[in-house]
This record gives structure tokens, C-alpha cells and sequence, in this order.
């Protein structure tokens, strides 16, 4: 017996695609990774790597 499951973005609500190559999922509207781990007995999904909202760009003066 198989079932299809929709796993769906914390962030946004969007459908995310799984990547079986990685074992990962990819939001299309975040640009999001997220990896499911499980925790404490619950599946939760996590972002596979930070982005740094705060980067600076270095300019010449």
C-alpha cells in the first residue's frame, strides 16, 4: 500500500518538493532546503542552512 503525503512550508504554506538525490525538500516560493529530522519523538523540519539576513556589503570610498 503506498500514500502520497504534502509536506507543507513553515514559512509560507507552499507545497515543498522533495529532492531524493539529497533527501531533502525545497520550498519554491522561500528558496528554502529543509531537512526532517525527528525530534523528541516528532517530525520537524529544518532549514538546512542559514541565510545571514544581516550580511554587509563592503564598498570602496
Amino acid at each position: 500500500m503506498s500514500f502520497v503525503v504534502n509536506i507543507k512550508c513553515p514559512k509560507c504554506g507552499n507545497t515543498l518538493k522533495h529532492m531524493p538525490e539529497s533527501k531533502h525538500f525545497f520550498c519554491e516560493q522561500c528558496q528554502d532546503e529543509l531537512a526532517m529530522k525527528l525530534i523528541n519523538g516528532k517530525i520537524t523540519l529544518l532549514p538546512v542552512y542559514m541565510k545571514n539576513e544581516k550580511s554587509e556589503s563592503i564598498h570602496d570610498e
